[in-house]
């Protein structure tokens, strides 16, 4: 028996015709009926994903590139080059500042500093310094003057005879300096120099100090009979002092030279009563006794000289 669908019994409260038309608005209302209907063929197939989506969806993680090292080289140039650059444009701000700045205050700073670090006993940094306040002020006697005393300290008596010769360039009336060019000069292997300075010193202003040294550069260039006419001038300026130490040791030295032993030994005698702390004369006067054939003397005294050398 062969059933009409459109005579079955319908659903209760419902006829055929309502239950059709029910079906059809559902399917109507159904999300499936929004999608885009299926390809022809796999090749024919596209995406269209709307810009919103594209905007909010979550973004693929980096991909890590590996660093080379040429990649490092290249970095490292380049902050040698902006490095460079930097040190240029401040040593071109900095030359045209110290062209525009105050000179004199300038070389004054620079002073004030190398007198700190001389203060210190930094002799050898006080150097630069002094230098660049000579640059800034080539006129400054004091940078000149501290500069030869460095010089001096460091042992370096060329040098700070070039410094003396600055001030006496700039002050030619300095006596002290024209002594203390004198002294360098001496220290420095030039007596001849050295006796041509202290004879201008002793014509203005006859000192100690110059016939002491004057009598040392004499005996250096084997002038001794001038030695000892320097050194006599010297002990007659002040005879008993113990500034006149040197004057009587370095008499008896030259006398020792020229054979005249007793007159040695009365100059080291006269030292030693000035000054009994002095182990150099006693030395000497050991060597005196023992050519003279004193050994018993000559040990005491270089017993002496051993015990305040200590």
């Amino acid at each position: 028996m062969e059933i009409d669908p459109e005579k079955q019994s319908p659903a209760p409260g419902f006829t055929a015709r309502e239950r059709r038309s029910s079906n059809r608005k559902l399917s109507a209302q159904s999300p499936e009926s929004d999608l885009p209907a299926a390809p022809s063929s796999v090749s024919s197939y596209r995406v269209e994903t709307p810009k919103e989506y594209l905007s909010s969806a979550p973004q693929s993680a980096p991909r890590l590139v590996p660093v080379l090292a040429v990649d490092i080289r290249r970095k490292h140039n380049r902050r040698l080059r902006y490095g460079a650059i930097a040190i240029a444009v401040m040593l071109i701000a900095g030359y045209f500042l110290y062209r525009w700045s105050d000179r004199p205050a300038l070389a004054i700073q620079l002073y004030n500093s190398a007198d700190t670090l001389m203060g210190a006993g930094n002799f050898k940094d006080a150097v630069p310094f002094l230098d660049a306040a000579i640059g800034a002020d080539a006129k400054f006697v004091g940078a000149y003057e501290l500069r030869a005393t460095a010089y001096t300290k460091l042992g370096n008596p060329r040098r700070a005879a070039e410094s003396f010769s600055k001030v006496i360039q700039l002050q030619p009336d300095r006596t002290d300096i024209l002594l203390a060019r004198a002294a360098a000069y001496y220290q420095s292997g030039d007596p001849d120099r050295s006796i041509a300075d202290l004879n201008t010193v002793i014509q203005r202003e006859p000192t100690t100090a110059a016939f002491n040294l004057r009598g040392n550069a004499y005996r250096a260039v084997k002038n001794y009979d001038e030695a000892v006419k320097d050194f006599t001038r010297a002990i007659q300026r002040e005879p008993a002092t113990p500034v006149n130490i040197d004057s009587f040791y370095q008499r008896g030295l030259v006398y020792v030279i020229l054979g005249e032993n007793r007159l040695a030994m009365d100059d080291f005698n006269r030292a030693i009563e000035l000054n009994p702390r002095n182990a150099f004369v006693y030395a000497s006067r050991a060597g005196l006794k023992l050519k003279a054939g004193d050994k018993r003397g000559s040990d005491e005294d270089y017993a002496a000289a051993r015990l305040r050398k200590q």
